[in-house]
């Protein structure tokens, strides 16, 4: 009985050497530095609930104990060894590889089993449930946390990994996602079959780039004929783990447990757990708080860290839109003037032309010359009167035929002028069509700055391209309009212009005729092809379209010189819109500097 207390006390001694300076974590300034990363960050941007649970799991983490983690291959005894960590049987030893879970061991006042379903579930079971789980029920399964009221668990949380050549694979990726979180490593790897290649390329594959590896410890020591053998396997671990662990220890994770058992103090000893308890407690202990403050300082650096560039990439963005805005106007102007547009805008006033010569030099050549008697009076030196009838060639016009041939809807003229009205109009229809198309492609590049992440700028990003395009829309509407009263007019003024131009022609045949007739000293009327085109320009509004159609401030030239204003302008509006975004990314990101500098300069 005596024997057995002594141990006990044993044990408890080196329990509290584990458990003494323990820090207060509702103390840690290092609350303080996460609250001031938590304000930078809300400042710079919108704070997602990503980020708060990982500041709010930062605050937590400074209130847990540390956390070691057992990693080896499966089936290297790391239940047993856990058991013997812990000074008492808890963990059920044999579990097959494809029912294997991550199982954290932490304090609690009762002995207690949780297990953690994927579904975000947590239901309390028996112990015995390690043991009994399927297969099915594993698939569901995201971990263990048991709990247990021994006076080390409230300094180290351990935690039992799959091991690494387990047959499910997602055992593997877990384990390498606990070796990022954890305070230390603890390498566990049977002694008579250390060194195996399999055990280097997993070190080299998996264990090397984590920085906390710790220990290797080999298990099983007992089943060694002696001390001589135990220091060659050692000699042999160090020298093929070489560059892995800072110490190398050989246990019997047995024998440690039967002498709790039979309150065995020097079996106890032998065993060599106390040698891994000591460097928890000297090595891995008195490092915890120190890696706990790199972890978060870390973390919290990383945080500022994506945010700054979130903020430069956004600030990236802002300017490369600033830079698309400024030049679009000179390449719209310069894609219109390498479009053909205007060549095809050109053709309009050149083939209106030629149709307004063609319909004068019809009507011109529809002149007949007529045959007229004229009678002129006479006196002799009397006094007598006396008449002469003289027979004239003149000029008249066929004024009914000629309208009721060019004024049908069917001749060639009216067909030919309603194709130069439909050219007009199909001309409004491709500059329109053109603009759109531009600001189409202004649209893609602006859109490429939106991000599901950036939601208000993602609204911003649209409000500027729907000022744009009403922009766009305006200027070719008011094109469009301009060709399509061009073509109205052209059709609707035809026949009047036509009419107009045969009545006046035979006014003036008729009313020279009349006056030669009172007065043979005043001259017949000779139509020229200038007369009969001037008549047809009156008729037509001919001016109208020389102006609208070819004159330096042509409808075209209108159109871009109207373009390249209204996106100016707007660039100057927008310009400045963006040069208060870069103001906002500018402060904000110096608030995250001050922040991180706070971070890096935090414990120095």
């Amino acid at each position: 009985m005596q024997e057995n207390l002594s141990f006990e006390s044993f044990i408890q001694e080196c329990l509290q050497e584990l458990m003494r300076g323990s820090i207060d974590d509702s103390d840690n300034p290092l609350q303080l530095l996460i609250i001031q990363t938590q304000y930078a960050l809300s400042q710079a941007s919108f704070l997602d609930l990503g980020k708060k649970e990982i500041l709010n799991n930062l605050s937590l983490s400074l209130k847990n104990p540390m956390r070691v983690a057992i990693i080896g291959q499966f089936s290297s005894g790391k239940s047993t060894f856990l058991n013997a960590l812990l000074g008492d049987e808890i963990l059920p030893s044999g579990i097959t590889p494809v029912t294997a879970k991550v199982c954290e061991i932490v304090y609690g006042e009762n002995l207690a089993l949780e297990v953690l379903y994927k579904n975000g579930e947590v239901i309390k079971k028996e112990l015995t449930f390690l043991e009994l789980v399927d297969e099915m029920e594993n698939l569901k399964i995201s971990h263990y946390k048991l709990y247990a009221p021994l006076p080390l668990l409230k300094e180290v949380s351990f935690l039992d990994t799959p091991g690494f050549n387990s047959q499910n694979e997602s055992d593997t990726e877990t384990t390498n996602a606990i070796l990022e979180s954890v305070d230390g490593i603890i390498w566990l790897t049977l002694i008579d079959n250390v060194g195996k290649n399999s055990e280097k390329q997993i070190l080299q594959t998996h264990i090397s780039r984590y920085a906390n590896k710790s220990i290797c410890v080999l298990n099983q020591k007992d089943r060694l004929k002696n001390q001589g053998e135990i220091d060659t396997s050692i000699e042999y671990a160090k020298s093929a783990f070489s560059g892995f662990f800072e110490q190398t220890l050989a246990i019997s994770a047995k024998m440690a447990l039967d002498s709790i058992k039979r309150g065995d103090e020097s079996l106890y000893r032998e065993s060599g757990i106390k040698e891994v308890l000591d460097y928890i407690n000297d090595s891995i202990y008195k490092r915890a708080s120190s890696a706990k403050e790199f972890r978060v300082k870390q973390s919290l650096r990383k945080l500022l860290v994506c945010e700054k560039k979130a903020l430069h990439d956004r600030a990236m963005k802002c300017r490369q839109l600033d830079g698309i805005l400024k030049i679009f106007p000179q390449e719209l102007k310069f894609n219109m003037l390498q479009s053909g547009l205007e060549d095809s805008f050109k053709k309009l006033f050149v083939a209106l032309e030629i149709k307004f010569d063609a319909l004068s030099q019809h009507i011109f050549n529809a002149f007949e010359l007529k045959k007229t008697e004229i009678v002129k009076e006479s006196k002799n030196r009397f006094g007598f009167k006396s008449t002469i009838v003289q027979s004239k060639d003149i000029n008249v016009l066929p004024k009914e035929r000629l309208a009721s041939q060019l004024c049908s809807e069917d001749s060639d003229f009216a067909m030919e002028f309603k194709k130069l009205g439909f050219s007009m109009h199909e001309f409004g229809e491709n500059l329109s069509a053109f603009i759109k198309e531009q600001g189409q492609g202004l649209y893609h590049r602006i859109e490429s700055f939106c991000t599901t992440s950036e939601l208000s700028f993602e609204r911003i990003y649209k409000e500027i391209y729907s000022d744009y395009d009403k922009a766009l829309l305006i200027n070719s509407a008011d094109a469009k309009s301009e060709l399509h009263f061009l073509q109205l007019s052209l059709s609707n003024n035809l026949t009047n212009a036509i009419v107009l131009c045969l009545e006046r022609l035979n006014f003036e045949v008729e009313n020279a005729l009349a006056k030669h007739r009172g007065n043979q000293d005043l001259p017949l009327y000779n139509p020229t092809l200038e007369n009969t085109r001037n008549l047809i320009n009156q008729g037509l509004h001919y001016g109208m379209y020389q102006d609208r159609l070819s004159l330096g401030f042509s409808i075209y030239k209108r159109t871009l010189w109207n373009l390249s204003e209204s996106l100016n302008k707007l660039y100057a509006d927008k310009s400045a819109v963006i040069k208060t975004w870069l103001d906002e990314c500018s402060s904000k990101i110096a608030i995250l500097d001050k922040t991180k500098e706070s971070v890096i300069d935090f414990g120095c």
